[in-house]
């Protein structure tokens, strides 16, 4: 859900309206988890990682 403005008759708005579909809020849900499964495994969080730490090796190298 994206709201154009953050105050609390639109979050309150937001929260009507996945209460009252929950056909919807329920395929939001089965979508994030998707997502997240697919985006934040551990095999994707260590390469980022190792990337992250080769940088700033590389950048100490640089340095010296």
């Amino acid at each position: 859900i994206v709201l154009e403005e953050s105050t609390p008759e639109s979050i309150a708005e937001a929260l009507k309206f996945l209460y009252q579909h929950p056909v919807e809020r329920n395929l939001m849900g089965t979508r994030g988890k998707e997502r997240v499964r697919a985006d934040w495994h551990w095999e994707r969080m260590q390469s980022d990682l190792l990337d992250f730490y080769s940088q700033i090796y590389q950048w100490r190298k640089e340095q010296s």
